[in-house]
């Protein structure tokens, strides 16, 4: 082989190589603005919902969220919703157990939980409560708003 023959060779090899991976970078490209872009922007426009949905349910005070039938399947999704809706509310409560109880984990949101009376909730500032209800026939999860409201004056 002369060094013309491999000079040839050696250029056609880098011209492919070169338009291999221009190829690759405009697949990447086209990946990104098709799924990445378009998903971060998924996840954006459900935050925002959930941002005006809490607030606009809750009405400036604090909220009780309640967990029926969640299975361990869903923590991630619902200890990111929990979180959010406290990083939205905040200064305000977000309470989902006893007041003392820390909660970080979808594991202690789930150990957390129990069923407090509407005295409890008022002493705690508390005027709404969410619901997310895992719906077993189709596996989806349904979310319910609920204003507590204070007993009758003469109740008292």
């Amino acid at each position: 082989m002369s060094i013309r023959d491999a000079t040839r060779y050696a250029t056609a090899g880098m011209i492919a190589a070169v338009a291999v991976a221009s190829i690759a970078l405009a697949v990447s490209a086209d990946f990104h603005d098709r799924f990445q872009s378009t998903h971060l922007r998924d996840v954006a426009d459900t935050y925002a919902q959930i941002d005006r949905n809490v607030v606009s349910a809750t009405n400036g005070e604090g909220l009780f969220l309640r967990l029926v039938h969640i299975p361990p399947s869903l923590n991630e999704k619902v200890i990111c919703y929990y979180l959010r809706i406290v990083y939205v509310l905040y200064p305000r409560r977000v309470l989902a157990g006893e007041t003392f109880v820390p909660i970080f984990t979808a594991d202690q949101l789930r150990a957390a939980s129990f069923e407090p009376d509407t005295a409890w909730l008022l002493r705690n500032h508390i005027r709404t409560e969410i619901t997310f209800t895992y719906d077993r026939s189709n596996g989806e999860v349904v979310v319910t708003v609920g204003r507590i409201a204070p007993p009758p004056l003469g109740a008292r």
